[in-house]
């Protein structure tokens, strides 16, 4: 059993005076498991300090079955510049590691493994990932512990291993009981050992995908059924039907709603029904508000077949949400998009799907399928990890916040040597692919920085320009084509403009360490606004707004060389302040700042060309200076200053998909102080906020992932120039 609970002694004591056996307990996670004679379950949940004891919950390693990823991924290249992945400890998390010393004895795994916990008797799917790591980073040094025994035991083995040094982490173990809507205790494991600087990789996970036609997930509004009064509370789907078909059978059938984990008050339950309405299987827990928002039906047992039975939802009290069906490797009649969930979505990780390499003796060349049991995403997400919702009252398919997930796809089919691994197929071997070729990276002296991988494994994919999709994330990671970025110092460049239309980019290093600087100039009656990055191709563009309502895009190339340039204009009462990349899928935006408070902002396609505008405002004693786009979650933001009576303010303004408003931030007054730019880092979820002093001095204000100041960088005075934008 899983008890949610205070975990104090005298409930410990309880648990075993009455026959039970302590598993494991972890206080910080107020998780027990504990073997519990069922006689005894009710005395347990009466004790004070119990919240909720459930089954045990149940995990799943991502699996269908020298590695041929090896080639495919081109890895031989990066091996042969002598980066082995030497000095760098690598972590695996799966059910275990056993068949190591057979394994080792073939010279197919090195004769020193640390293994932190293991699970013996399972199936050693632990070793056939190392196996794959050491094929890839055969200098690396290999770290194992066990992903069983509940999820705070596999929260704690995550940290465990960054605390044993480990660098780059990978798993392939997905609990079913993880939320699509919240993040548990695994996933606030992963975002701290990732937040700290360690490369994690997870698999996305085998449960299909909605392009493929195989999908077993649905995603939506609950909407009441109104064809028939009987089945008044049950779940319409979009065409008026309260079953949906099952077309393969499932695993388990899943059933999540955007509650808050440990506090549901929405009571939804599961059914499961023949073709003549008779109930097969049934999922009635109650919710009455210190519950998860879960109900579970398991098809374990060999003889069931659920294959053209259908599945119910009902509504038996409480308000509508947003649902998650999820029929595990099954397939429904009624799908959408958005398998992948829990600690696979966790925006600082990567999040890794599946091609195959079965057979391969050349490179990946971008054109190859994706596995169709790869999941797809995105992932929408309604709760911080505190319980607190993103959206407060707005717990459906508009709300929340958007995950884009998965990140990159990596190889599978390999063979290896590990008994019942021959031929390793699944997200499982997918993952140990991307993690060995990081730690490659990391094995470079000096060594790219974690933020540095990041952006080279996110854009330096196949098929190319790497826009991202919902199955196969960026793309497929190439080794040899991601080198070069990750070598190169991730540069970030803070803008001056200066009296008299002259220009000045000042460049930093991964560290935020200035290491020189562009000038250019003057050209009279212009000035520089603006300055971004093309993630696709490494070009930059430098914006100048000129008198009378002109704006001239300049083109750079890799070094800042001037290579052409686009005007537009002039629009009268209207100055261009921003110009910036979407790093999904290429398109391009203008921001106009319009006298009295407006705000036009221009899209541009892949290709450069104008397809539309939105406006905004007037918001008196306010203009719209910067518009930024969040890398992990497609949410944008536009940054408006104060002026007048709102001088020293910033409002940072937060944006979905459609450009439409959802949340704000006011930070100031700030006397002698204008806010100018806002932006994220794509590295790791960082975001900055840049300030103008009077005198030409530089503030940067920098927020952590979650949005919460953590420091500054002051810059000046230096007389003459104003700081404009920082990238």
């Amino acid at each position: 059993m899983d008890i949610t609970a205070n975990v104090s002694n005298s409930l410990l004591t309880l648990i075993i005076n009455n026959g039970g056996t302590i598993i494991n307990k972890f206080p910080q996670y107020n998780a027990i498991r504990a073997r519990i004679p069922i006689l005894v379950v009710e005395v347990i949940a009466a004790h004070t300090d119990v919240k909720y004891i459930a089954r045990a919950a149940e995990s799943t390693t991502n699996k269908l079955t020298t590695s041929e990823g090896d080639i495919a991924h081109n890895a031989p290249y990066v091996r042969g510049q002598s980066f082995t992945g030497t000095g760098v400890q690598v972590g695996v998390l799966s059910d275990s590691a056993d068949y190591l010393a057979q394994v080792q004895a073939t010279g197919d795994l090195p004769p020193v493994v640390t293994v932190l916990e293991d699970d013996p008797g399972r199936s050693g799917e632990g070793t056939a990932m190392m196996e794959i790591v050491y094929d890839l980073a055969p200098n690396a040094q290999l770290y194992f512990a066990t992903a069983d025994f509940g999820p705070a035991n596999f929260a704690n083995n995550i940290i465990s291993l960054k605390n044993a040094g480990c660098k780059v982490i990978i798993d392939d173990v997905s609990y079913y009981n993880e939320s699509p809507s919240q993040d548990d205790v695994i996933s606030q494991a992963v975002r701290t050992v990732s937040e700290a600087g360690v490369l994690y990789f997870s698999s996305a996970g085998n449960d299909r995908n909605f392009n493929a036609g195989t999908a077993g997930t649905w995603e939506g509004d609950f909407v009441a059924n109104s064809a028939s009064p009987e089945f008044s509370n049950y779940h319409a789907y979009p065409n008026g039907a309260i079953f949906n078909q099952i077309l393969s059978n499932p695993r388990r059938i899943d059933l999540f709603w955007s509650d808050p984990l440990g506090a549901s008050a929405n009571d939804y339950d599961l059914y499961v029904v023949d073709g003549s309405g008779n109930v097969k299987a049934s999922s009635t827990n109650r919710q009455t508000g210190t519950q998860d928002p879960y109900e579970s039906i398991s098809v374990s047992n060999s003889n069931l077949n659920y294959t053209n039975y259908y599945v119910a939802i009902h509504k038996y009290s409480g308000s509508g949400r947003f649902l998650h069906l999820q029929a595990y490797r099954g397939k429904l009649n009624y799908a959408t998009h958005g398998s992948t969930k829990g600690h696979h979505t966790v925006e600082t990780a990567f999040g890794v799907s599946a091609v195959s390499a079965q057979g391969r003796t050349t490179p990946f060349t971008g054109s190859e399928p994706l596995e169709t049991y790869t999941s797809d995403g995105p992932r929408r997400i309604f709760y911080n990890p505190n319980g607190t919702a993103i959206t407060p009252g707005n717990l459906s398919s508009s709300g929340g916040l958007v995950r884009v997930k998965p990140d990159i796809t990596a190889a599978d089919c390999v063979e290896t040597s590990t008994p019942g691994f021959a031929h390793f197929c699944g997200t499982s071997a997918a993952a140990p692919h991307a993690g060995a070729i990081a730690a490659l990276f990391l094995s470079a002296s000096p060594s790219p920085t974690p933020a540095q991988i990041r952006i080279a494994m996110t854009t330096a994919d196949l098929p190319s320009p790497a826009f991202w999709n919902e199955d196969a994330g960026h793309g497929i990671v190439m080794a040899d084509l991601a080198l070069p970025v990750a070598l190169a110092a991730t540069t970030r460049q803070l803008l001056w403009a200066g009296k008299g239309g002259y220009a000045s980019t000042w460049t930093f290093n991964g560290s935020n360490n200035y290491t020189g600087s562009n000038a250019y100039g003057p050209f009279i009656g212009w000035t520089p606004v603006n300055y971004s990055y093309n993630p696709f191709d490494g070009t930059r563009t430098l914006l100048w707004a000129g008198t009378g309502g002109y704006a001239s895009i300049w083109t750079l190339d890799s070094s800042n060389n001037y290579t052409g340039s686009q005007v537009y204009g002039p629009y009268s009462g209207w100055t261009p302040v921003n110009y910036t990349y979407n790093p999904f899928d290429g398109t391009r935006t203008l921001l106009w700042a319009g006298t009295g408070g407006y705000a036009r902002i221009w899209t541009f396609n892949s290709s450069n060309n104008y397809t539309g505008s939105q406006v905004y405002g007037p918001y008196s004693g306010w203009t719209p200076v910067n518009y930024a786009y969040n890398p992990f979650d497609a949410i944008r933001t536009l940054l408006w200053a104060g002026t007048g009576g709102y001088a020293g303010y910033a409002d940072t303004w937060t944006l979905d998909g459609s450009n439409n408003l959802t949340t704000y931030n006011i930070y100031g007054p700030y006397s002698g102080w204008t806010p100018v730019n806002y932006s994220y880092n794509p590295a790791d979820g960082t975001a900055t906020l840049l300030w103008a002093g009077t005198g030409g001095s530089a503030s940067m204000w920098t927020f952590n992932s979650s949005n919460n100041y953590t420091g500054s960088n002051a810059y000046g005075p230096y007389s003459g120039w104003t700081p404009v934008q920082y990238q």
